[in-house]
Order: C-alpha cells, then structure tokens, then sequence
C-alpha cells in the first residue's frame, strides 16, 4: 500500500471491515482517494464504519456497504 499509482479508480472490497483491523484497511484505502466496499454481517458497526470513513475520506472516495456473512 505505497500509494502510488493507486487512485478513485480503483475500489476495495474488505470482508469484516466494520471494526478492527478491517476498519484500519478500509481507512487506509479510503484515505489514498480509493472507492471502498465494507462488507460484514453487524448492520449497526456498518452503519458507523460508513459515517466515520466518509468523514475522512479524501480525494473523492466513496463508501459503499453490503451486510453479508462470508
């Protein structure tokens, strides 16, 4: 995750990414401009990941999420 190249082209889909260390990835991604898809089975910790990642997200990074169970 260097950064470079990486751009609001490209999306990141993490699995588990409403707490812990998939939040950290999902941060990560979202803060290098990329589109990020969080995916997790907990509607209310998606629900929060969302509001908190938009906040901080730059260079045009969208947030999207997807409750599944993988």
């Amino acid at each position: 995750m260097s950064g470079e190249g990486v751009n609001e082209q490209r999306v990141a889909i993490v699995t588990g990414g409403s707490l812990g260390i998939g939040l950290a990835v999902v941060q990560a991604f979202a803060a290098k401009g990329m589109h990020v898809v969080i995916a997790d089975v907990q509607d209310d910790a998606l629900s929060a990941a969302k509001v908190e990642i938009e906040r901080r997200a730059t260079g045009g990074a969208e947030v999207f999420v997807v409750r599944t169970d993988v």
